[in-house]
């Protein structure tokens, strides 16, 4: 048995969950936003799920809004049994959901109630989480606040960045939604309803909350420098150029927040708030990532020396 499946998703975590229903034998629609400029010479990208598509022959709409009659008219031709959205990145109104005959289902990769929103992994990386994981979910008007049909846990590695983890967790992720479709194909679905005394949200990520904070715990700033790589990237600067903060880990040490404590193996010591934070690679305005020892021998840096965070005007 197969069903006719709708699905929503734009971005690389989105494409092992489409090439799983695919395996799985689905006839597939597939709704993605729009080709977009990126990257510094603003050249026109596919996403990551339309060039699978390409590589399938799979039916594929881009709307600016999927809401709008004509996406809605196309949707409805392909008369789909279900929708599965995984990062899509745009709302569904009533109408749409309604569409399927046997409902719409979300991959979110959070262990749902907890880190509702945009940008769960994330959260869950800058606020010290010591495990996370992935929920499948029967989509309601309210953001992310369906019932839970299945999730997955696994914990937050040391170390791991949020693109990192991100990776991992659309493995984990394809795998839940493969096993949730089948549980609704045969009827045997039994979600159950989130605890509102668990809800936490997770907004989406601006680029000046990048700013580092040196007064803050070595632990809270090398977690935040993890959550934000690979998007949007933490920052500092020093003599007045920014520099952006790729990896770091709380370490030993003691100082003014900001202030240089000297290279220690291949990082750059910074004193926090309390401890410091040993920077592992950094990249200085218009270079390459490199290691906290080679920007501190390259721009001569000095134990007793400042870094210092500018604020960013909010985008």
């Amino acid at each position: 048995m197969s069903l006719r499946i709708a699905f929503m998703g734009t971005p690389e975590c989105a494409r092992p969950s489409l090439e799983r229903l695919r395996g799985d034998g689905h006839e597939l629609m597939v709704v993605c936003q729009p080709d977009r400029q990126r990257g510094r010479g603003r050249n026109v990208a596919e996403p990551p799920v339309k060039q699978c598509c390409d590589g399938y022959g799979l039916r594929l709409i881009q709307p600016h809004s999927v809401n709008s009659d004509e996406s809605l008219a196309c949707i409805a031709d392909f008369d789909p049994d279900l929708y599965c959205v995984v990062a899509f990145g745009q709302i569904l109104k009533p109408d749409t959901l309604s569409l399927p005959r046997l409902g719409a289902v979300n991959l979110h990769f959070s262990l749902l109630p907890r880190w509702r929103g945009a940008a769960p992994v994330e959260y869950a990386i800058w606020s010290g989480d010591e495990v996370t994981g992935a929920s499948t979910q029967f989509m309601v008007e309210a953001l992310d606040a369906g019932d839970v049909i299945l999730s997955k846990e696994t914990p937050i590695e040391d170390g791991e960045t949020a693109g990192e983890l991100m990776a991992r967790l659309s493995g984990i992720g394809a795998d839940l939604l493969g096993k949730t479709v089948d549980l609704i194909e045969r009827g045997d679905a039994e979600p159950t309803p989130q605890d509102p005394d668990g809800v936490t949200f997770a907004p989406r990520i601006k680029p000046e909350e990048g700013a580092v904070d040196w007064a803050q715990p070595a632990d809270d700033i090398a977690n935040h420098i993890l959550a934000f790589n690979p998007r949007p990237g933490c920052f500092t600067h020093h003599d007045g150029d920014m520099v952006k903060l790729w990896r770091a880990e709380p370490a030993d040490g003691r100082g003014e927040p900001g202030e240089v404590l000297g290279t220690e193996d291949e990082t750059l010591m910074v004193a926090a708030g309390d401890g410091a934070v040993a920077l592992l690679e950094v990249q200085p305005a218009g270079r390459k990532r490199q290691s906290g020892r080679d920007f501190a021998n390259g721009r001569r840096i000095e134990p007793g020396e400042r870094l210092e965070t500018i604020a960013v005007p909010a985008s």
